[in-house]
Formats: C-alpha cells, sequence, structure tokens
C-alpha cells in the first residue's frame, strides 16, 4: 500500500504522492518488480496456493500475473516453486 512504501522509504504520503504523479512510469515498473520478487519468495517460504500468493501480492486477474511471472523469471509460479523448493 501507499502508507506502508511511504513508511519504509521515510516520506511523507503527501511527498510520495507527487513523486508518483511526476514519474508514473517510474513508479509502476518497481511496483511491478516488487509485486512479482514478493510472489516469488511466497512462492518459496509458504505453502500458498499460486492463486493466493496472487491475490496477496495484488494480482486480481490471474492470467495477468502469470504473464508477468513468466516474464520476469522466465517459467510460470508453479514450474518456479517446483524447481527451486
Amino acid at each position: 500500500s501507499l502508507t506502508r512504501i511511504a513508511e519504509e522509504t521515510h516520506q511523507s504520503m503527501t511527498t510520495l504522492s507527487k513523486l508518483i504523479k511526476e514519474k508514473p512510469d517510474q513508479f509502476s515498473g518497481a511496483f511491478a518488480k516488487k509485486k512479482i520478487s514478493d510472489a516469488e519468495h511466497l512462492l518459496m517460504d509458504t505453502d500458498l496456493t499460486i492463486e493466493e500468493i496472487a491475490l496477496d501480492v495484488g494480482y486480481e486477474n490471474q492470467s495477468y500475473f502469470f504473464k508477468q511471472f513468466k516474464n520476469r523469471y522466465g517459467v510460470t509460479p508453479r514450474r518456479y516453486r517446483i524447481e527451486n523448493k
């Protein structure tokens, strides 16, 4: 969430909101990388289903999550979990 990001970066909500509005492409890419990275950690560290992980990291569209994950890691989340756990 924006609140969490503000806390972790030691920025006020106002400052962070302004930065995002000034450079939306930069932030959307960073958010996407963070979501996929969080999903990768959940795949390795939990027994949550892939669908639960997708929802937990903020993807409501399962197929979009699969596409983004495969673009980053070269395999589906399921294959990644099998090969790396």
